[in-house]
């Protein structure tokens, strides 16, 4: 939890909410990094390794990763006056969310970053308004007030987040990119200070000048990031988007620790290790013995718990370094010709079809699902209503848009709902605001399969394309030969642990199946059984999917007794 805290509408309510604030994130014994204030109708709490007193005396700004102003006015100075504070949070390049109160404590501004990346939760409610960076943190303050968005736990089980600013719980909404949100005791007003979903950004016809522009802009974006006196480490696999990292790094003159989180015969670390030695930064490499590294956030989790294991917990934050947004940003992974050509012809039902198809993403089970929530179609609505949102005049962008403000913007939320005791910073270069505009410039067609990437590739230093880097099947490949003898990361046999994950997983569906809280009005209790006596009978923890979507509703409801 960055920060948290309450925006009272009624001052006769104070009580209860503030004791349930402080009950929520009171701090352990010995703990000074959590701090508070309390101005007017407003309570904060905060994490004061993770946050700073950076917009005056009452405001905190999270600065995950680097905030980095081009504007010189304070945000303390820009927030009372609309038009620069519009003007302030577009300069803004990194990572980071925000919250300020005004001087009388009547009226609180909240804000996201440019591309929505650190997430900012609220719920609007008669009495009160609350707000944390953490969905977990505003769970427990909102417990027993809360019910089930229909939509949100649907999309989460489809895309493993949900879409725009919607989550699985009606009360709560995630701030979208680029949002300012207004706050004071006669309601709350949003706004948006730029525009991704109306953008009309023509392709250049210099391709090779922009792949030169996009390497000089991401070199800057490095270089603004790097907080030398910080204990920072970079994560180092067998792919491209962390080697442009520390390749970068490298020509700034700093030689990154760089770390290796994988299986000790994994082709992926073996790549990794080689780019080290190339660039000639020193090499940690720590195996694990599950998939950690198949998400963001299980990888977070590996990064710390090693961490936390090697040394003692630091005062100041520990910066992780992170190729995340790489190869969806430059690659173009999960596009194709077909979705490019089904935008130009504004055909969106075809392009939620394609979309669908190409990343398997069937949606909601139709087995273990109530036959009254109608999920047969509901991924294919959700994609086409989501498509409809954008009003770019260039409707070939419109997928890149889509993902970028969907996948890639929501599941690096899920970092920030890890249960951490280090203080952990993620810096993802490739998420720099000015970065990414740069990168709409691309032709639709000649930023898929890695082909900009080559390009932009090729401007990193020499040591960089030195030996192989791991490519995408059917985008462009590398010229240089693999080694032999080492597995692929994600063609393995099943791993002990691994299985005992799944089949502990199943256990807790099956024992829920016997409860008197199942959710019947969502779940349907045999299937569901059924679901999770399979994967127990199996030897093959990737039968684990066969529970997944009823793990997310069971751990959905179980934060309310309403699910209407």
């Amino acid at each position: 939890m960055h920060f948290a805290g309450i925006f009272l509408r009624r001052l006769d309510a104070s009580n209860e909410w503030l004791a349930t604030l402080d009950r929520v994130v009171e701090p352990g014994p010995g703990d000074a990094t959590i701090r508070s204030w309390r101005l007017g109708r407003i309570r904060v709490i905060a994490d004061s390794r993770l946050t700073r007193a950076a917009t005056g005396p009452h405001g905190l700004l999270v600065n995950s990763g680097s905030l980095i102003p081009a504007a010189h006015a304070s945000v303390a100075t820009a927030v009372g006056e609309p038009a620069l504070l519009r003007e302030y949070l577009t300069a803004c390049r990194g990572n980071f969310a925000g919250a300020h109160a005004s001087p009388d404590g009547e009226r609180l501004t909240l804000f996201s970053d440019l591309l929505g990346t650190h997430p900012v939760y609220f719920a609007d409610l008669a009495d009160a308004v609350a707000f944390s960076t953490s969905q977990r943190t505003l769970l427990e303050i909102l417990r027993g007030r809360l019910s089930i968005d229909i939509d949100g736990l649907l999309e989460t089980c489809t895309f493993g987040f949900p879409l725009a600013d919607r989550t699985a719980y009606r009360e709560i909404r995630c701030m979208d990119a680029a949002q300012i949100l207004h706050v004071d005791a006669a309601g709350t007003r949003s706004t948006s200070y730029f525009s991704w979903r109306a953008l009309d950004i023509p392709p250049t016809t210099d391709v090779a000048g922009l792949a030169r522009r996009a390497h000089s802009t991401f070199s800057e974006a490095i270089r603004a990031r790097q907080q030398p006196d910080s204990l920072n480490y970079t994560l180092l696999s067998g792919g491209m988007d962390s080697r442009a990292i520390a390749a970068t790094q490298t020509a700034h003159g700093v030689r990154p620790t760089t770390l290796s989180i994988s299986h000790p015969r994994a082709l992926d670390a073996e790549l990794a290790r080689q780019a080290a030695n190339a660039l000639g930064c020193p090499f940690s490499f720590h195996s694990i013995d599950h998939s950690a590294f198949y998400s963001v956030g299980g990888l977070a989790k590996a990064v710390h718990d090693l961490l936390a294991r090697s040394a003692p917990v630091p005062d100041k934050c520990v910066r992780i370094w992170s190729g995340d947004g790489g190869s969806v940003g430059l690659g173009g992974v999960y596009l194709s010709d077909a979705l490019l050509q089904q935008a130009a012809e504004q055909a969106n039902e075809r392009v939620a079809a394609t979309y669908r198809a190409e990343n398997n993403l069937s949606g909601p089970s139709r087995r273990l699902f109530s036959a009254a929530l109608d999920v047969a179609s509901f991924a294919q609505r959700a994609v086409v209503n989501e498509l409809g949102r954008f009003e770019t005049p260039r409707k070939t962008q419109i997928p890149y848009l889509f993902l970028l403000m969907n996948d890639q913007r929501r599941h690096l939320h899920y970092f920030f709902e890890l249960d951490m005791t280090m203080p952990l910073e993620f810096v993802t270069p490739f998420w720099d605001g000015h970065f990414i505009r740069l990168l709409l410039e691309c032709p639709d067609r000649q930023l898929l399969y890695h082909r900009f990437y080559a390009l932009f590739f090729e401007q990193l230093p020499a040591a960089a394309r030195q030996v192989p880097w791991q490519t995408y099947p059917g985008h462009v490949p590398c010229p240089l030969p693999m080694p032999h003898g080492f597995e692929y990361n994600w063609d393995h046999a099943p791993r002990p642990a691994d299985l005992v994950d799944a089949h502990m997983r199943a256990r807790r569906v099956l024992r829920a199946c016997a409860s008197g809280a199942f959710p019947s009005k969502m779940l349907r209790r045999a299937p569901t059984a059924a679901a999770a006596l399979a994967v127990l009978g199996s030897r093959d923890p990737a039968r684990a999917y066969l529970v997944h979507h009823a793990e997310t509703v069971l751990r959905c409801a179980a934060t309310t007794n309403r699910t209407g």
